[in-house]
């Protein structure tokens, strides 16, 4: 079986797609990875084929983007932010992808870029979707997002009949979100207006979230599978190397070590928010901060501050006593697989999503996005001190680890496959 990974987003969110690519190749498959210059180590390091995204210098500023992502106060209108912005990519995307689809078995694709469906059902390929999070999902027994209460007066039996209006509804609204951004480049190649964000992502769609932890309520629809999350062990180059030497030199102390990850963060806050909790953190306390995307520097006068980079985290995770994040997916799943407890600042919808949903299952303390710097040594105090929470990480961390989602993935592609 050969797989086609169109990952073209910033390097960060290609995580998933090289665990996968990775799952592929162990068991016995090739996969080649279309994504950001800087995933080309350790792609070449997992045994994957690369192949660089196409370069626009409208949308080559990935940070930025995710920076406008982060102001969206709904999942729609985070994937209209994402089909919006990286309209201009599609004209050099696309192409590729069709160049390449046709020595391919699947494409597999992100939700962020559903239009690539499209090339795939051109093509005649098959393709499948990887979904970070259910948000957004219509799951039974469930409402869309900003949808009313269904009213008082409808009869319980109509109650199923009340949700797939809505869903279907809400569907309309994200392909038109779709179509918006480059429907008029799908009709001009000759591939069809979008549609059915819900209800046809994909021939499979593999949502690569915990089963055991987060299992579905009222069930999955159609199409889609419950994997679990995406994991493999990746490569470390010197650098990287290094940094976790240093972080290992910091741990060695004995002394409390929190993990902040920065990159939750817009860009363009980053350098503020850094300053803001060095003013708020006390002297001679150990602390490390993740920056992937700004060019930070601890003050020199305080060693205990350690600035690091783009690293893998859950090995970075496995070397913090708790884990400060804004609340994505991938510091979420990364802190949970570590068995480390989290602080969580959330901003945008599927943020606060994720926040919600680790403070329900116990291992998880939630601070407010625009003050949290100053509310956060009390609140790492608080959850080092929970020792119930601490239990309940260690177990989620078992349960967690005994899934393995890529495997399963693995296995939904091959049934694909074998009936394409």
């Amino acid at each position: 079986m050969r797989v086609l990974l169109a990952s073209p987003g910033p390097a960060g969110e290609t995580d998933q797609f090289l665990a996968l690519g990775a799952a592929l190749r162990n068991a016995g498959h090739t996969a080649t990875i279309i994504a950001d210059e800087q995933v080309r180590f350790p792609a070449k390091k997992l045994g994957l084929s690369f192949l660089p995204c196409p370069a626009d210098s409208k949308i080559s500023d990935w940070p930025a983007l995710q920076s406008i992502a982060l102001k969206t106060q709904s999942r729609l209108e985070e994937i209209a932010c994402w089909h919006s912005e990286t309209a201009p990519l599609a004209p050099l995307l696309l192409p590729l992808v069709q160049s390449q689809i046709a020595n391919h078995d699947i494409l597999a694709f992100a939700q962020e870029f559903a239009y690539l469906k499209n090339v795939a059902r051109k093509s005649g390929k098959a393709s499948a979707m990887v979904v970070a999070s259910p948000l957004g999902l219509p799951l039974g027994g469930t409402l869309p997002e900003n949808a009313g209460p269904a009213p008082s007066w409808l009869p319980r039996f109509l109650l199923p009949w009340w949700e797939r209006k809505d869903w279907h509804a809400d569907e309309k609204k994200f392909d038109d979100a779709v179509n918006q951004a480059v429907g008029s480049f799908l009709l001009k190649s000759g591939m069809g207006k979008f549609s059915g964000f819900f209800a046809d992502p994909a021939d499979v769609a593999c949502v690569a979230v915990s089963p055991t932890l987060f299992p579905p309520q009222g069930g999955l629809p159609q199409k889609y599978v419950q994997t679990g999350f995406f994991d493999c062990p990746f490569p470390l180059d010197d650098s990287a190397n290094d940094a976790i030497a240093r972080v290992r030199k910091i741990e060695q102390t004995g002394a409390p070590l929190p993990v902040v990850v920065l990159q939750n963060a817009p860009v363009a806050e980053q350098g503020d928010a850094f300053a803001k909790l060095l003013g708020q953190w006390p002297r001679g306390a150990p602390l490390v901060v993740q920056s992937e995307r700004s060019n930070l520097a601890a003050d020199p006068s305080r060693p205990e501050v350690l600035v690091v980079g783009a690293l893998p985290m859950e090995e970075l995770f496995t070397h913090a006593s708790v884990v400060v994040h804004g609340g994505d997916a991938r510091s979420t799943t990364a802190a949970l697989r570590a068995g480390r407890p989290q602080v969580i600042h959330p901003q945008n919808a599927t943020q606060r999503w994720w926040a919600s949903t680790v403070q329900n299952l116990g291992v998880a303390n939630i601070l407010n996005a625009a003050h949290w710097q100053t509310a956060l040594r009390p609140a790492l105090e608080t959850t080092l001190c929970d020792v119930p929470m601490l239990r309940r990480v260690v177990e989620c961390c078992s349960r967690v680890r005994s899934e393995n989602g890529c495997a399963a993935a693995v296995r939904e592609l091959e049934k694909l496959a074998a009936t394409s």
